[in-house]
């Protein structure tokens, strides 16, 4: 992308990036979904940024639950930014915690991810 594009980039423009991008991909039996409404005990309904199901309906599927935080280039190069980072991982950790719980995933095979953005660069990316 452009630096014109990226300095316009926030975590929605990302999440749509990266939904587009695994959209066009052909892959049997892998679906995506972006924002899909889930229902979390106590918390009513939540909405994990991308959920990809991987050999829908067979024996081995498996629930893929993204969650995309974004920092801007200067929000990642301020020296206070350790502590930014910090807060979107932990918010991240969390949302992921109770997407998990779902009732909408009740039994099913669930790989969480937390990802976090600085510009167009992947600054961390963990399984939860």
């Amino acid at each position: 992308m452009s630096n014109q594009v990226l300095s316009h980039m926030n975590e929605m423009a990302l999440n749509l990036v990266l939904f587009a991008k695994l959209e066009i991909m052909a892959i049997i039996n892998t679906y995506v979904k972006m924002q899909q409404s889930v229902q979390v005990l106590k918390d009513g309904e939540r909405f994990p940024d991308l959920v990809i199901t991987v050999n829908k309906g067979l024996p081995d599927e498996c629930i893929y639950l993204i969650e995309l935080k974004y920092l801007t280039k200067t929000e990642a190069r301020d020296k206070s930014s350790d502590s930014a980072l910090q807060r979107l991982v932990n918010k991240a950790s969390e949302d992921l915690t109770a997407y998990k719980s779902a009732i909408d995933f009740k039994g099913r095979n669930i790989k969480a991810y937390a990802m976090i953005f600085a510009g167009p660069d992947c600054i961390y990316c963990q399984q939860h």
